[in-house]
């Protein structure tokens, strides 16, 4: 189990936000990511995207899923109009992960891919 460490990183001027996580959060972990995302939305507009990669993440337990779950609700409140997640290629361990983010409710469309290069992509092609 490696301890979980995360950044976020805001571009105003493209309003996109980028956030990583690496290791096995505990739901402390994540109230740390709330206060951070509450922070870091107020310096966007409306329809931002957000660049996300877990291809570092570890699996975590359900109170810490629960905490997750709230994360996509202040995207959601934000406004935000698209997550892209950066998954491993092969993502059976962000399975559970991905299945218990799936059931909180959003407006925004979450989009997987495998690379940085490939969200980038991925985030050109959908604001044309």
């Amino acid at each position: 189990m490696a301890s979980f460490t995360f950044s976020i990183r805001v571009e105003p001027d493209r309003n996109v936000m980028y956030m990583t996580q690496n290791g096995q959060p505990r739901a402390a972990d994540f109230e740390a990511v709330k206060t951070e995302l509450r922070r870091a939305v107020t310096k966007l507009e409306p329809g931002f995207a957000l660049i996300n990669d877990q291809r570092s993440l570890e699996p975590f337990d359900e109170l810490t899923m629960s905490v997750a779950k709230e994360l996509v609700a202040i995207m959601d409140g934000a406004g935000a109009s698209m997550v892209i997640r950066i998954v491993p290629s092969d993502p059976i361990s962000m399975t559970k992960v991905l299945r218990a983010l799936v059931t909180a409710e959003s407006r925004y469309q979450t989009i997987r891919v495998s690379s940085s290069e490939e969200a980038e992509a991925v985030l050109a092609q959908a604001r044309g």
